[in-house]
C-alpha cells in the first residue's frame, strides 16, 4: 500500500516515463516580459538502500518531492515567483513518516529589477540562497525540503562582476536563525574566478551563538592545471564561548581528453579540548552533501565530527562517456584534526562511483553506489561500528 497519495504517486511514476519521450521546458533562465506567465515545476522520486541503518536514516526509504508554482511578469521590472513543494514518503503519511502531510510555501518573492534606475535588482521573500560553491551557503538541492530563506536581497554588480547583498532568517525548524552578509563573484579570465565573502549568523539570544566568518575561493589555471585555493577564518561565540576557527582547502584539477580528475585536500579546524576557546569551523548554511561524500557522514560540521575537526583527502575522475552520460568516481580519506582522547584519528575512506544520463534537457536519471570502511573514531563518536554501504536512484523532472 503507498497511502493515502496513491494516485500522486503513480502520476508521478507516468509523468517520469513519458517526459523520456516527450519534449520538455527549459527552467526559467531570462527575466520575463510585463504580464507573462510562466509554469514552474519539478517532480524528483529517489530510492535509498543503507546497511546498516546509520545515522539514524531507515535501511530503505523512498521519497518523492514535488514542487509545482508560477513565475509572472506584473511589469517591466516587477516581477513575482511562488512554488508550492510536497515531499512524501510512499508508504505511509507524512505524519507517519516524519514529514509534514501538507504542501507548504517553498518559494514566494517579488523581484524589483533596475531598482531607483540603479541596476540593482531587490528580491524579498521567501527564497533559495546559493553562494559560489555553496560550501557556507546553499540551496542543500539534494536534501528533500532543499533550504530556503526569508530574506531580503540586493543582486547587482558592474561588467562582468556580480554582488549580492542580503539579510536573511532560515525557513522553518524552530528557533531564530539569521544570516547577513555580503559576496562577490569576480572573473578573472577564461574559467579563472575569485569569490569572496563577508558573513555574519546569529542562532538567538538564547542560544548565545554568533560568527564572523571571511574568506573566499578562486580557481587559477596555469601550465594546463586549474589550481584551487580556498580558506576562511571564523570569530565570535558559540554558546557562550569563544570561537576562534578556521577552514581551508587546496589542491589541483586537469582535464584529459574526456576525463577531468581532481585533487584536493579539505581541512576543518577543530576543538584542542582547553575548554577556554573553541577551535571547531562552523559550515554555517552550506551543501550537506557534494564536498565529504554520498553516504552523508558528515552532513553537519563542527557537530558529525564531535568538534574535533576533519581533514578529508579526496580524488575524483569524472569521465565524459557521451550521449548525456557521466560517470563519477570519488574516493576520501576521512581523518580527525584533533583526536584528543580518541584510540586513533581515523574516521575512515568512502568510495562513490555515480551515473548520470540526461536524455534531454530538464530529464535527469541518476544512480549512485558508496563504500564507507569505518575506522575507530566513526564508532567512538558516532557509534558506526561496521563497514557502511549506501545506494540510490533517482529520476528528476524540470519543467
Amino acid at each position: 500500500m503507498l497511502g493515502q497519495r496513491t494516485p500522486l504517486v503513480l502520476l508521478v511514476f507516468i509523468l517520469a516515463g513519458a517526459s523520456l519521450a516527450l519534449p520538455m521546458a527549459a527552467p526559467l533562465a531570462a527575466p520575463l516580459a510585463a504580464q507573462e506567465i510562466q509554469l514552474i515545476g519539478e517532480l524528483r522520486p529517489r530510492h535509498e538502500q543503507r546497511s546498516p541503518d546509520f545515522p539514524s536514516a531507515p535501511a530503505a526509504d523512498v521519497m518523492m518531492r514535488t514542487r509545482l508554482g508560477v513565475a509572472m511578469g506584473l511589469s517591466e521590472s516587477l516581477a513575482l515567483r511562488v512554488v508550492v513543494q510536497d515531499v512524501i514518503a510512499f508508504g505511509g503519511s507524512g505524519t507517519e513518516s516524519g514529514w509534514d502531510p501538507d504542501p507548504d510555501l517553498f518559494v514566494g518573492f517579488v523581484e524589483v529589477s533596475e531598482f531607483l534606475g540603479s541596476g540593482v535588482a531587490v528580491r524579498a521573500g521567501r527564497q533559495e540562497i546559493s553562494l559560489g560553491n555553496e560550501r557556507l551557503v546553499s540551496r542543500n538541492n539534494w536534501g528533500h525540503r532543499g533550504q530556503r530563506f526569508d530574506a531580503v536581497r540586493l543582486l547587482g554588480g558592474r561588467g562582468a562582476v556580480s554582488a549580492d547583498l542580503f539579510s536573511a532568517r532560515l525557513a522553518g525548524g524552530s528557533g531564530s536563525r539569521w544570516l547577513h552578509g555580503a559576496h562577490a563573484a569576480i572573473p578573472l579570465q577564461a574559467d579563472e574566478s575569485l569569490h569572496l565573502y563577508a558573513l555574519h549568523n546569529r542562532e538567538g539570544e538564547e542560544s548565545g551563538t554568533t560568527h564572523y566568518t571571511g574568506g573566499g575561493h578562486a580557481r587559477v589555471e596555469a601550465g594546463g592545471v586549474e589550481w584551487i585555493l580556498e580558506g576562511y577564518l571564523q570569530r565570535g561565540e558559540r554558546q557562550g564561548v569563544s570561537v576562534s576557527a578556521y577552514q581551508f582547502a587546496s589542491g589541483a584539477a586537469r582535464t584529459f581528453d574526456r576525463v577531468r580528475t581532481q585533487l584536493l585536500y579539505e581541512h576543518y579546524s577543530g576543538d584542542d579540548g582547553r575548554g577556554d576557546r573553541l577551535g571547531s569551523f562552523d559550515r554555517l548554511r552550506g551543501s550537506n552533501h557534494g564536498f565529504h561524500g554520498y553516504a552523508d557522514l558528515f552532513t553537519s560540521l563542527p557537530q558529525n565530527a564531535g568538534g574535533r575537526g576533519l581533514g578529508d583527502l579526496n580524488l575524483s575522475a569524472t569521465m565524459d562517456l557521451g550521449f548525456g552520460t557521466e560517470f563519477q568516481l570519488k574516493v576520501h580519506r576521512f581523518r580527525v584534526v584533533e583526536p584528543r582522547d580518541l584510540s586513533s584519528g581515523r574516521f575512515g575512506e568512502e568510495l562513490d562511483l555515480v551515473l548520470t544520463h540526461r536524455p534531454r534537457s530538464g530529464v535527469t536519471l541518476e544512480a549512485g553506489l558508496s563504500r564507507v570502511w569505518a575506522g575507530p573514531a566513526l564508532e567512538e563518536l558516532r557509534g558506526l561500528e561496521r563497514n557502511l554501504t549506501f545506494g540510490y536512484a533517482m529520476v528528476g523532472l524540470v519543467f
